[in-house]
């Protein structure tokens, strides 16, 4: 309470104590001598230097003592060894709510990776160690514990925040580890006042563990969120079908070949195109381009929806699979019937940005799968 010396609380009771003579009040020294068992004298110790709080239980206080009459009038009556209290180090004024903004180096200088700006907050405060957490909307959490002399320097723990994080800036805070973890350099700079903090060199271990897996996922991730220009976030549980889209994102934002596929597909009945037709039907290799298939254009990728259309796919050396029945179904069908075919491409396929959709898009499915094998990230 505004203008209490100090205040006290019993149970639901809270005492505030207000000078009636502020002079009288100025002569009183407000202070209190405690004595503790050993052990628990120690912890206090450590409490006060490091500024974690902590709480005496009942037997740690041997004796209470104090020279200003306030206070011996309140802990008179009370038998010490029933007492407990609690240390709760504060946070000076001027920090308690103020951002400190770092900028953090890692990697060698010449090729360092940063992150350019991470705000940071006082979260505990003693007379030997003050701690500093992070308060960035970058999905990292970096806690700095500063150390006066004579045991001067600093530890520091850094963690990904992964579920729900942006694909981007996750990117970036694993491209930030990688470097700090093969390097084992990490540089932190005050951006206010400006100045270099500390500088570590060597002495990084690495106990994150997280996969290689997961670290190609969100790259690929970052990139297809990237090209498309649609904010993905990374849920919780990244399934099967999210790696197979993200596959195939990857593949329409680089256009990157690949070779060994199976194409599923249809083959409209055309008797202009009979010779042709049966020619690939029964065994022919021949270079296949399928522009912007109908329901291709949306995919749904981490809860969002991607539109990757208009878009074109090249195959070269594809045969068809199960070539008899095929070419059987086909001559059996009437004129403009779809007939279903699976295919194998040998050469190299590749998608490719199609200037524009075709004047009438044929109806019809289809669906690429590799025959690489894929796991879930852990």
């Amino acid at each position: 309470m505004a203008g209490s010396v100090f205040s006290v609380r019993r149970g639901h009771l809270a005492i505030d104590y207000i000078p009636r003579d502020p002079a009288t009040y100025n002569l009183d020294p407000i202070s209190l001598q405690v004595t503790l068992n050993r052990a628990h004298s120690k912890i206090l110790q450590k409490s006060i230097n490091t500024g974690v709080p902590f709480k005496l239980p009942a037997g740690a206080i041997l004796k209470l003592d104090s020279e200003s009459p306030l206070l011996r009038s309140l802990f008179r009556a009370n038998d010490p060894a029933q007492m407990q209290m609690e240390i709760r180090p504060g946070i000076p004024a001027g920090f308690a709510t103020k951002e400190l903004p770092m900028r953090l180096l890692a990697g060698p200088p010449l090729k360092a990776s940063e992150l350019s700006y991470l705000p940071f907050k006082m979260t505990q405060f003693g007379r030997k160690e003050i701690t500093l957490v992070s308060c960035s909307r970058l999905p990292i959490e970096v806690s700095i514990t500063l150390k006066t002399p004579p045991k001067q320097g600093a530890n520091i723990t850094i963690r990904p925040l992964v579920p729900g994080a942006n694909a981007i800036e996750l990117a970036r805070v694993f491209e930030f580890l990688d470097a700090l973890g093969q390097s084992g350099n990490l540089e932190v700079l005050s951006l206010d006042p400006p100045g270099r903090l500390f500088s570590e060199v060597g002495k990084f271990s690495n106990r994150l563990k997280v996969s290689s897996e997961l670290k190609r996922v969100v790259s690929d991730a970052a990139l297809i969120s990237t090209f498309f220009r649609v904010p993905l976030n990374i849920p919780e549980i990244i399934t099967k079908h999210d790696l197979e889209k993200i596959q195939t994102l990857k593949r329409i934002a680089t256009g990157d070949p690949v070779s060994q596929i199976e194409i599923s597909a249809n083959l409209i009945k055309d008797s202009a195109l009979r010779d042709s037709a049966l020619q690939f039907l029964s065994g022919t290799p021949v270079s296949l381009r399928m522009e912007n298939p109908t329901g291709w254009q949306k995919i749904q990728l981490f809860g969002e929806t991607i539109d990757s259309g208009p878009v074109t796919f090249t195959a070269e050396e594809v045969t068809v699979m199960n070539g008899g029945q095929t070419r059987k179904d086909y001559l059996d069908a009437p004129e403009g019937a779809m007939i279903d075919w699976k295919g194998t491409c040998k050469g190299l396929c590749r998608f490719l940005p199609a200037a524009s959709p075709p004047q009438e898009a044929a109806p019809g499915w289809w669906s690429i799968t590799s025959d690489v094998p894929r796991g879930d990230p852990k």
